[in-house]
């Protein structure tokens, strides 16, 4: 994994666990989201 991949999966796991103080949301942001990411995926593969 890249430098870049491992800070991005530990800035995701501490907002899961500790919230995201004044910053952004990986879970609620508008373009860059989870949810954005997943709203075109289908469980009708």
């Amino acid at each position: 994994m890249t430098e870049t991949t491992v800070e991005s999966i530990k800035t995701l796991l501490i907002e899961t666990f500790e919230g995201t103080g004044n910053e952004g949301s990986y879970f609620t942001g508008q373009n860059n989201s989870i949810v954005c990411a997943l709203k075109d995926l289908s469980s009708e593969g």
